[in-house]
């Protein structure tokens, strides 16, 4: 339950929230003996507008009110307790709120423009639908049943619904007896054969599968297949850490099996180009239970660890313009990801603090409390909190 905060300056509440696509949880601080902290200082109001769910209110929880209260359906208009709401998925960069209904006997999608406060029904399912699940990519929005799957812009503009499969993209594809079978813009290709999606790799145009059998790369495109024929072996074939970077896809490949009347196992790096693979580097035999990993890379060098499972040895670093590998003493730390949600001159995150608490059996409980917190240059404030929600809000905005 999301608990508020009394604001001595206008009465205010204050609720606890997360966002929901980009915050990770940091680290909770140590475990209070004393129970958990509850926040009493008084808050500003920003003037920001904080969505969760189906509800919007202000950052500290005051104004809070449904979003969705009434929905006209073929010219009927029916009330929140005459149709139940499955699911809310909220399009951030579109503004856009996707809401799976059951009324009067029937699935719809409704879209509602919570920037400009308008919605409608956009799709409506066959009466024997009940359950829907709503996917996004960076392009689409895909409301799929047991066999009928509506395709959506992410601005709520219906696309097409002749064509079932997963969304991927830019794109629907779907693996059968018939092949790898997907649409694309309006198209529908189809390349027969034997392909496991858990095999499966999407970079910009085009799709590889990295089997241990056989290896190819589809044009999504154009439809063309081919095959990579570097990278078939008679021996035992996994493959291991990619990075794909500037249209080439770099990727650990380690054989193992009998070479040159010996038996071990190799481990290489492959670049693949579309239907091209180059053999760009060979790190030579190793002991069994030795292996190559990617421990960073970026758009200018890859480094390795070999060693005992990736851990324990050597330290490269291949240079992706000059094609060189050398030796290194340390591997560069990827930077720490920006999980905050900020708004104009505000960053908004979530905290957790753990506190004890006795309990019969077991004597000692650890239990977390979470908060919404709101900085301003060095100033930090609690707004909301809560013992039991991570997840708070979907958006705060402006509007």
């Amino acid at each position: 339950m999301i608990k508020t905060l009394k604001k001595a300056a206008c009465g205010a509440l204050a609720a606890l929230g997360v966002f929901a696509s980009v915050c990770a949880m940091t680290a909770c601080e140590k475990p209070q003996s004393d129970g958990p902290f509850t926040p009493t200082d008084p808050v500003a109001p920003d003037g920001l507008w904080l969505y969760y769910g189906n509800s919007r209110s202000r950052t500290d929880g005051s104004e809070n009110a449904d979003i969705l209260t009434t929905v006209e359906i073929n010219g009927s208009e029916f009330g929140a307790d005459e149709y139940e709401i499955i699911e809310i998925n909220y399009a951030v960069d579109t503004h856009e709120i996707f809401y799976s209904l059951r009324a009067a006997d029937a699935t719809y999608v409704y879209c509602y423009d919570y920037k400009e406060k308008t919605g409608e029904i956009k799709y409506s399912f066959p009466s024997d639908v009940k359950g829907v699940k709503t996917y996004f990519s960076d392009t689409y929005a895909y409301v799929r049943s047991e066999n009928i799957g509506a395709l959506f812009t992410l601005d709520g503009q219906f696309v097409t619904d002749d064509f079932y499969g997963t969304l991927l993209g830019d794109a629907v594809y779907r693996i059968d007896s018939d092949g790898f079978t997907w649409y694309r813009d309006g198209t529908v290709f189809c390349v027969a054969g034997g392909y496991n999606d858990q095999k499966m790799y999407r970079f910009d145009n085009g799709v590889y599968f990295l089997d241990e059998q056989r290896s190819y790369f589809i044009d999504l495109e154009t439809g063309a297949s081919s095959w990579l024929a570097p990278l078939d072996s008679d021996n035992y074939l996994y493959y291991g850490d990619m990075h794909y970077t500037d249209n080439n896809l770099y990727v650990v490949v380690h054989f193992q099996g009998k070479l040159d009347g010996k038996y071990g196992r190799w481990h290489y790096l492959y670049k693949l180009n579309g239907a091209d693979a180059e053999l760009v580097y060979e790190f030579g035999d190793a002991q069994f239970d030795q292996g190559v990993v990617i421990r960073f890379a970026d758009a200018e060098r890859l480094y390795f660890h070999v060693g005992n499972d990736g851990y324990d040895g050597q330290l490269l670093c291949y240079n992706i313009a000059s094609g060189i590998m050398s030796e290194v003493s340390e591997v560069p730390s990827y930077p720490e990801r920006d999980s905050k949600k900020r708004v104009g001159k505000y960053a908004f995150y979530v905290d957790g603090m753990k506190y004890a608490v006795e309990s019969g059996l077991l004597g000692i409980e650890y239990r977390t409390r979470y908060y919404l917190k709101r900085e301003s240059g060095d100033h930090t404030e609690y707004l909301q909190y809560s013992d039991t929600d991570k997840k708070f809000f979907d958006d705060i905005c402006e509007f």
